[in-house]
């Protein structure tokens, strides 16, 4: 059982019949912040990188259509499959060294195995019909069907799909699959043809245009603004922050511009920003845990084959006192002749608290304040390292992300909501985090026995989410460490990382419409942030209209 602070029973590794797999949300940790990123920023995806696709899948769907083929999945999967070959064959047989074709190197393979004709076939596993189904129905292009096939909508998906129908139909290879109703053996001349039409980084104007209302519209659906409102202001945020820095900004400046007061505060991207500043606080705690989980990993993988115990393990990890004390000086948090040693957790809650607490500034539901050192990207940039003492600044985390929320844990917003979701089986703040700085607060525990106690908990996580696993696939085993009572041992490697935001895909696709460039924001990316913020106000004008 757990009670949201310290009891916890774990299930006991008795003779292991599974079979190891790889993972990356080990400690199940990412999970929240990637929920809170597709609430910010929805219709597009880390595996959906390039914009054309969202358009050349459309068409997928409107061939097969026209071929007036059965409206049952299986041959439908099986006739996507292959005409998203022709694509990737033509494209690269057009453009040998182009970048960003899914199925590229199967299609290298087929080009040099064939002579005159070309037999398709599926090159990849994840198809781009598969990769881009989410985006496709978060920006209003297609929708879910009792036959697995997804529909094209009216207002999006089939002017979409009809303009790229219009470039290719006149195409030999087009021509021939509308006749013959299948897709099977084509000329390199027929593969090139289609190629050429339909290279994915080659977006032809009208097509562009077309995307750009899609991606960043400007008038509401008909179910009104709520599914493209928080994409529209990420959009938007990203291209003020361009046209700002007058430079293409890199991740760390978007992340670095939301953790603090700034200018952005004061507009209609302020909502955008605290949601982005929720991912960022749930970002860090992850970053914080895998940290702790690759350095017990690396322990045990000192001598692989024996087994040890909690305690020794959790006293080895933290036993570089000299670092982490240089780490808690680096970030402001003792002074030079201050002791690591009889650090109690009060300490550095009131340091903390008077570091930041003269320009905190409220809103929201989050505080920020101008302190450089104790903000989430710079503690994640210290983990990163893989300085071992880093893993002192583990605590650190935990006391940021409450002095963010103290006041406004409770409040009646769904980002901060998000917070906390998955409860105490992903550390929720309302469940866990608070209850447990409230339990320092009140007993000053040393600052390196709550160290030890976050890092048996980051074990403790870990076991949990892999036994969660392995309960649904037998197959399915993500442990690092085998854990029975207090005793640990080493099963296997583990590199820390953090939470892909999509904020570099998001980027991405600004570069492919043309809105951004080397320079930062190009002409047409002015003229989209301008239409940005007048779709933000239209919105917030109708919601104050509605509260009045």
């Amino acid at each position: 059982m757990h009670d949201g602070i310290k009891n916890i029973s774990l299930p006991q590794w008795a003779i292991d019949e599974t079979n190891m797999v790889g993972g990356l949300d080990l400690l199940g940790l990412r999970n929240v912040a990637q929920t809170i990123s597709n609430h910010c920023l929805n219709g597009i995806t880390t595996i959906s990188p390039q914009v054309r696709y969202l358009g050349i899948r459309s068409w997928f769907i409107q061939i097969y259509e026209k071929c007036g083929l059965a409206d049952s999945y299986s041959p439908f999967l099986d006739f996507t499959s292959k005409i998203e070959s022709t694509v990737a064959i033509g494209t690269i047989l057009y453009k040998p060294n182009i970048v960003g074709v899914v199925g590229s190197t199967l299609a290298k393979e087929i080009i040099d195995e064939s002579n005159g004709q070309i037999n398709v076939k599926r090159l990849v596993q994840q198809l781009v019909l598969n990769m881009y189904t989410g985006p496709s129905i978060d920006l209003g292009i297609c929708f879910n069907r009792d036959s697995g096939i997804t529909g094209l909508t009216k207002e999006r998906g089939l002017p979409l799909a009809s303009l790229l129908m219009d470039k290719v139909q006149n195409t030999d290879l087009v021509k021939r699959v509308l006749k013959e109703k299948k897709v099977e053996t084509f000329s390199r001349d027929e593969l090139i043809e289609l190629g050429q039409i339909l290279s994915v980084d080659e977006i032809p104007e009208d097509e562009r245009e077309l995307l750009l209302d899609i991606v960043i519209p400007t008038e509401p659906r008909p179910s009104g603004w709520n599914n493209d409102i928080r994409r529209i202001a990420t959009y938007t945020f990203l291209l003020q922050l361009a046209d700002d820095n007058q430079a293409l900004p890199a991740i760390d400046d978007y992340f670095n511009a939301i953790s603090r007061p700034s200018k952005y505060s004061d507009s209609h991207l302020k909502e955008i920003l605290n949601g982005w500043h929720c991912y960022l606080i749930r970002d860090a705690l992850a970053v914080a845990h895998e940290n702790a989980l690759q350095f017990v990993v690396d322990e045990m993988n000192v001598n692989p084959q024996k087994t040890s115990t909690r305690d020794r393990i959790i006293k080895e990890v933290i036993s570089d006192s000299a670092s982490i004390e240089k780490e808690l000086k680096t970030m402001g948090l003792l002074a030079s002749d201050e002791s690591y040693e009889q650090l109690t957790i009060l300490n550095i809650y009131n340091k903390i608290k008077d570091l930041i607490e003269t320009d905190s500034i409220w809103d929201q539901g989050i505080y920020r304040w101008s302190n450089q050192n104790l903000i989430e990207p710079e503690l994640i940039k210290r983990f990163q390292t893989n300085n071992l003492g880093a893993v002192g600044l583990i605590p650190v985390v935990w006391l940021i992300t409450y002095f963010r929320l103290k006041d406004g844990i409770d409040e009646d917003i769904t980002i901060i909501k998000l917070l906390s979701r998955g409860g105490w089986g992903r550390l929720g703040l309302k469940e866990v985090i608070f209850p447990t700085v409230e339990d320092w607060k009140n007993k000053d525990p040393l600052y390196s026995q709550v160290l030890g106690e976050l890092i048996g908990r980051t074990v403790d996580q870990h076991v949990r989410i892999a036994w969660s696993r392995v309960a649904t696939d037998i197959n399915r085993d993500v442990s690092v460490l085998s854990v029975d009572g207090d005793k640990w041992k080493y099963k296997k490697d583990f590199f820390s990382g953090r939470t892909a935001s999509r904020l570099s895909q998001a980027t991405g696709w600004l570069k492919q419409l043309k809105l951004l460039d080397g320079n930062g924001i190009t002409t047409d990316g002015k003229e989209v942030l301008e239409r940005g913020y007048n779709s933000l106000n239209e919105y917030y004008s109708d919601l104050i209209d509605e509260s009045a």
